[in-house]
Formats: C-alpha cells, sequence, structure tokens
C-alpha cells in the first residue's frame, strides 16, 4: 500500500495533473517544483523531468491493483489524488470503486466509503451487486 504521508493541497495536485477520463497526464512541471542539487540546478532538473515525463500518464499498479503515483518523496493512491482534485478535500475514510475495479479511477466510479459500506458490495455469481441493506 502507499505510505500515510498526507496529499498535498488541490492547487499543487492540479498543477501536477491534467485529469483525462480517470487517468491523470503529467503537467509540464516549473522549476520551482524541484531543489537544488549537487551537481544540477533546478531548471536543468526540470528539463529533464518534463522531457520525460510532461505529457505522458502517471502512476503504475501496485501488487493490489490500484494505480500508485509517486512524487514529492510519496506513494499516492491514484484514486486519492483524484479524488482530492475534484473534491478538494481528503477523504476522511476509504475511497471504494463502486464497480469494484480498481484500477478504474474515473471521478464518477469513487466513493468516500467506511469499511462496512465497502463490505455491502457484494458479487454473486459473475455479477456484481450493490447491497442496499440497512445494517443494524
Amino acid at each position: 500500500m502507499a505510505g500515510n504521508k498526507r496529499l498535498p493541497a488541490k492547487e499543487y495536485l492540479d498543477s501536477l495533473f491534467i485529469y483525462d477520463k480517470g487517468d491523470l497526464i503529467w503537467r509540464h512541471r516549473p522549476p520551482s517544483h524541484f531543489k537544488k542539487g549537487k551537481h544540477k540546478t533546478p531548471e536543468q532538473k526540470a528539463n529533464v523531468w518534463n522531457a520525460r515525463w510532461a505529457g505522458t500518464q502517471a502512476g503504475c499498479p501496485d501488487k493490489d491493483g490500484y494505480t500508485i503515483i509517486r512524487f514529492d518523496g510519496g506513494g499516492f493512491r491514484k484514486a486519492r489524488v483524484v479524488w482530492k482534485m475534484f473534491n478538494g478535500t481528503c477523504p476522511e475514510d476509504t475511497i471504494d470503486h463502486i464497480n469494484r475495479v480498481r484500477n478504474d479511477d474515473r471521478i464518477e466510479n469513487l466513493r468516500e466509503a467506511t469499511m462496512l459500506e465497502q463490505s455491502r458490495n457484494i458479487y454473486r455469481g459473475d455479477k456484481h451487486e450493490h447491497s442496499t441493506r440497512d445494517t443494524h
């Protein structure tokens, strides 16, 4: 699982990514996003990074099938990044993929849910059904 590092502000995420139907595309990053290194200036680092990554799809799958995006020293689940980009806040509980496809991070497929609410997603054979029953 991705680390427990808190997601940056929505504005910063918006400066990093373009959202496109569940995918996040890396934007061109300015030198201010990079620290001075021993041998490279922030401008040089930005030029190298942008030549390689700007315009490409962000993230790669983890062993559980979730897409992880690494930046600023942390790894973040793409679903949580998308959620914050659209809602401006971090979810208090978990993010549930409504259709149960762990890498389908379209905003319309994401919902904030407790573990109990997530457990109501049940499978019957090959069909996915969402239970709406109340628990007492």
